[in-house]
């Protein structure tokens, strides 16, 4: 029993080294403030925000849930076809993908519900900011930022921040639910 738990324990760790190293050599770690827009688009140009129209704001959420739902289904395929051209040339292999959402994001791979909050987008309605919440079937719930961008006129996933963490834009004075 003991040596179980630590086959489990090492198994976990390596999924997590390997992610790492895997997101190290394509550079996601890199600082911030030295990445131009060209090289990740999920970097906006100014700090003008405004709340995201209806139609946006329902684009993005059926991307959302739609990933989610691909996630549940253990359907990575379908799931990285949520993700932009950028986020996807990130990962050598769709598994590298699966490990990475299955071990780093356990409550997106098996989630129950999610909410959604504000919803604003740049002034040039190139990326939209969604604030959520993802439900786990455990019942922990984690808030998220997902940063869309679009591409081949969609929006499509380009970051997702969980946890806790500091705002990526600041949100309007006026900003609201969808």
């Amino acid at each position: 029993m003991k040596a179980r738990r630590i086959v489990a324990v090492l198994l976990v760790f390596s999924c997590l080294l390997l992610a790492l190293l895997t997101m190290s050599r394509r550079g996601l770690f890199t600082d911030v403030n030295s990445v131009t827009a060209q090289e990740n688009p999920a970097i906006p140009q100014d700090d003008e925000w405004h709340v995201a129209e209806r139609p946006t704001g329902t684009a993005v959420i059926y991307t959302i849930v739609s990933q989610l739902n691909a996630f549940k289904r253990n359907d990575y395929v379908a799931a990285q076809s949520y993700q932009s051209t950028y986020m996807r040339e990130n990962f050598a292999s769709t598994d590298s993908f699966r490990k990475l959402i299955k071990v780093g994001y356990p409550e997106f791979a098996n989630y129950q519900s999610v909410s959604f909050g504000p919803i604003v987008q740049s002034r040039d309605d190139r990326l939209v900011q969604v604030f959520a919440k993802v439900t786990g079937v455990d019942g922990k719930s984690v808030p998220a930022i997902y940063i869309m961008s679009l591409d081949h006129r969609r929006y499509l996933v380009s970051s997702v921040q969980s946890g806790y963490f500091h705002m990526f834009a600041p949100l309007p004075p006026n900003a609201r639910q969808i």
